[in-house]
């Protein structure tokens, strides 16, 4: 299954004994990816109103959210290098006007 308006092979999926089942629609970006042993998991994806933005999901589609929109709107922050600091993450994303910069997002919300 591919979620509308995503190229083939870039939708949120959750691996399960009996399969795959898919998350929700929106483009998943193949890197950066960033798995915690508190069961997160955070990537960079797109959801057709907002560009390229950090995103975390717990395996489950009500668990799954866009972390911060950094470029506003359509225009993508591209986030890259994300790494856990502490109970937080950072990495690098460009919000339109500073280029990139080091941000830092609570681990949980």
């Amino acid at each position: 299954m591919v979620g509308a308006g995503c190229p083939p092979g870039q939708d949120r999926w959750r691996l399960e004994t009996r399969g795959r089942r898919r998350l929700s629609s929106g483009g998943v970006e193949p890197t950066p990816l960033l798995g915690l042993p508190e069961g997160l998991l955070f990537f960079r994806a797109k959801d057709g109103v907002h560009g390229s933005e950090p995103w975390v999901t717990d395996g489950t589609a009500s668990g799954t959210r866009m972390v911060a929109d950094i470029a506003p709107g359509a225009r993508s922050s591209a986030p890259r290098e994300l790494t856990r600091s502490g109970d937080a993450i950072v990495f690098s994303a460009d919000d339109g006007t500073h280029g990139a910069e080091l941000w830092r997002v609570p681990l949980l919300p």
